[in-house]
């Protein structure tokens, strides 16, 4: 179906029905969001790992670092 012949559907439901149709699309949308993020999560997951390009540079201790809270 083109987007011009759902519209054309959606304009003969009755209000429920179309709310139904509206709250489905919705779901998938957010289904492929969450898909697509869990998959760009998984391929960055190595940089943010112990020894990861991403944590080589970080102090994991941050006493050295909380004589300088009052630092603006």
């Amino acid at each position: 179906m083109t987007k011009a012949e759902i519209i054309i559907a959606l304009e003969q439901m009755p209000n429920q029905e179309r709310l139904e149709v509206i709250e489905v699309a919705s779901g998938l949308v957010r289904q492929d969001t969450l898909a697509a993020l869990a998959r760009s999560a998984e391929i960055i997951r190595p940089l943010y790992e112990a020894s990861g390009d991403l944590t080589e540079m970080t102090d994991l201790n941050i006493d050295d670092f909380v004589k300088y809270s009052d630092y603006a």
